[in-house]
C-alpha cells in the first residue's frame, strides 16, 4: 500500500498525444497564424511566406520576430530556427512597453510593432492548443485514461501546469468527476495554477449581456464568482472539456483563463490564486511527489517555490520521483533548486503506467 501521492504534470505529460513541448511552441503557433487558408487545419497546410505573405500584417509581424531575435532563421519547418516562445512573449512585451514609454516622454504617437504580434501568438496560441487537444482525443486518449485508472481517487490529487484539457477529456471518458475546487463526492482532485483551455474569467455583466443575446452560450457551469474592485467576476467553465475553446467563442479571447507564458508569469486572478493555495495542500499533504514530464524551467520560479515549501517542517520529507526519459539529468536540477534528492526513473508516461508504477 502506498501513501498519499500527489502527481505533477508537465508538458512531457501531454507529449505521448502529440501535443508540443514548451521549446517547440513557437513554430507550432506561427504555422497555425501563417496558414494561406485558415480553414486548412492538416499538420503541412500551405503557409505564406516572407513577400507573399496572405495577410499583410503578417510580414510586419515576421519582421518583428527578426528584429527582437535577428541571430534566428524562423523557418516554419525547422523548429531549432525559432525562438523560445516565451522569451518571444517576453520580449515582445518589452518592445511594447518601451515603445509605451517612449510615446508618453516624447508626446510622439507611432504604431506599436510589437503588440500585434504579441496579440496574435497568444490569439493562435489558444486556437492551435484546441485543436491539437481535440485531434488527440479523437485518436485516443489511452495512456492519460491509464494514469487515471491507477490514481486512488480517495488519497491521490493532481496538480497540471498544462493549459490543455487532455485529463479532464480522459476523464469524462471514465466517468470520473474532476473537481477544481470542491472535493465533495468522488473524483478527481485536479489542481491548475497556469490555467485552462476549457475556462474563462468575465465579468458578470458582460457574461449576462452577451448570454441574452447570443445563442451560442450554452454548456458552461459557474465555478466563481468575485468581487473584483466593486465588479463581480465570475469563472465559467465549459461542461464538455471537448471543442472548448470554440464554446467559448462569445467571450472575447483575453478572458480565457490561461497564465501568459511570460517570463514574469502573473498569478493575479482569484482563481489562480485559490489554485495555488489548493497546490499547495496537495504537496504539503503528500508522503510521495511523482514529477510526470515537467523539467522545472528555470522561469517557473513559483512552481520551483511550491516544491521546496513540501518538505517544511516535515519528518520524514515527502518522497520526490522524476518521471521522464531525461530523468537522469534532471535530477541534479531538482536536487539543486528544490532541495529534495529525487529518485529518477528513466521513462515516458506510457511506459510508466504500462508496468503498474
Amino acid at each position: 500500500m502506498h501513501g498519499t501521492r500527489c502527481f505533477i504534470l508537465g508538458a512531457g505529460f501531454s507529449r505521448c498525444c502529440g501535443l508540443p513541448l514548451a521549446c517547440e511552441l513557437t513554430p507550432v503557433v506561427w504555422r497555425a497564424m501563417a496558414r494561406r487558408d485558415p480553414t486548412d487545419r492538416s499538420p503541412n497546410a500551405p503557409l505564406s511566406g516572407p513577400g507573399d505573405f496572405a495577410h499583410p500584417a503578417l510580414e510586419t509581424d515576421f519582421k518583428a520576430i527578426r528584429l527582437l531575435f535577428p541571430g534566428y532563421v524562423c523557418d516554419p519547418d525547422r523548429g531549432d530556427t525559432w525562438p523560445d516562445f516565451e522569451e518571444l512573449i517576453t520580449a515582445l512585451d518589452e518592445a511594447s512597453g518601451y515603445q509605451q514609454s517612449f510615446e508618453r516622454i516624447t508626446g510622439t504617437e507611432v504604431h506599436n510593432w510589437a503588440a500585434h504580434p504579441k496579440h496574435w501568438l497568444m490569439h493562435h496560441l489558444q486556437e492551435r492548443l484546441s485543436e491539437l487537444t481535440d485531434a488527440a482525443a479523437e485518436g485516443g486518449l489511452k495512456p492519460i485514461m491509464q494514469f487515471i485508472q491507477a490514481l486512488d481517487l480517495l488519497t491521490d490529487s493532481v496538480i497540471s501546469f498544462n493549459w490543455d484539457v487532455l485529463v479532464e477529456i480522459a476523464a469524462e471518458q471514465l466517468g470520473v468527476p474532476v473537481h477544481y475546487r470542491d472535493d465533495q463526492g468522488a473524483g478527481l482532485r485536479l489542481a491548475k495554477p497556469h490555467g485552462s483551455l476549457n475556462l474563462v474569467d468575465s465579468p458578470r455583466d458582460k457574461y449576462e449581456e452577451t448570454r441574452e443575446r447570443a445563442v451560442n452560450v450554452f454548456g458552461l457551469d459557474e465555478e466563481l464568482e468575485y468581487d473584483d474592485g466593486g465588479r463581480k467576476h465570475v469563472v465559467l467553465r465549459a461542461q464538455d472539456p471537448r471543442h472548448a475553446w470554440i464554446r467559448q467563442a462569445w467571450a472575447p479571447r483575453e478572458f480565457v483563463l490561461l497564465v501568459e507564458p511570460n517570463i514574469r508569469k502573473a498569478y493575479d486572478r482569484r482563481w489562480l490564486e485559490l489554485q495555488w493555495v489548493r497546490a499547495l495542500d496537495m504537496v504539503r499533504h503528500a508522503d510521495e511527489i511523482i514529477v510526470i514530464g515537467f523539467s522545472l524551467p528555470p522561469a517557473d520560479l513559483r512552481p520551483r517555490i511550491l516544491l521546496q515549501l513540501a518538505p517544511v517542517n516535515r519528518r520524514p520529507s515527502p518522497k520526490l520521483v522524476l518521471v521522464d526519459p531525461k530523468a537522469d539529468a534532471l535530477a541534479e536540477r531538482y536536487r539543486h533548486l528544490v532541495g529534495l534528492d529525487p529518485e529518477p526513473c528513466t521513462e515516458t508516461l506510457e511506459t510508466w503506467v504500462a508496468h503498474g508504477r
